[in-house]
């Protein structure tokens, strides 16, 4: 995974949210194996709700070459920005760590998978560079 830092949101990045409960993305074209027929509503804190239209997969290419799966990723769209869950990382094994001006993450081997900075609206901002 590479990191990037400050700038405005836009559809390319992804940002490590700490209160989302799943990640989520607006881009139907990163999807691979969606399924449309799991749909729902997302409830955000402002009590608006976003009607997720499938569910698919994203393949992700890691600074080692090797290939990473996120699973199980809601589609909603008309999002402005991608979200990945803190929460659900660590679920998943990964170790956060937050820190004065950046965020890193470590796999289950203790090995550093990414590190973000603290950008200027002060969100963790990232990007993949994506297969398919």
């Amino acid at each position: 995974m590479v990191t990037i830092g400050g700038g405005d949101l836009h559809s390319e990045a992804w940002y490590l949210d700490i209160g989302c409960s799943n990640h989520m993305v607006g881009r139907k074209d990163w999807l691979t194996d969606l399924d449309t027929s799991k749909k729902t509503q997302i409830k955000l804190a402002d009590s608006k709700a976003l009607t997720v239209e499938g569910m698919g997969n994203i393949v992700t290419k890691r600074k080692d070459g090797k290939v990473a799966l996120i699973e199980n990723v809601p589609f909603v769209p008309g999002m402005k920005c991608n979200l990945m869950s803190v929460g659900q990382l660590i679920e998943k094994g990964f170790l956060v760590i937050m820190k004065l001006d950046y965020l890193e993450m470590y796999d289950q081997h203790q090995r550093l998978v990414l590190k973000s900075p603290l950008s200027k609206n002060k969100p963790f901002k990232l990007q993949f560079d994506l297969l398919g």
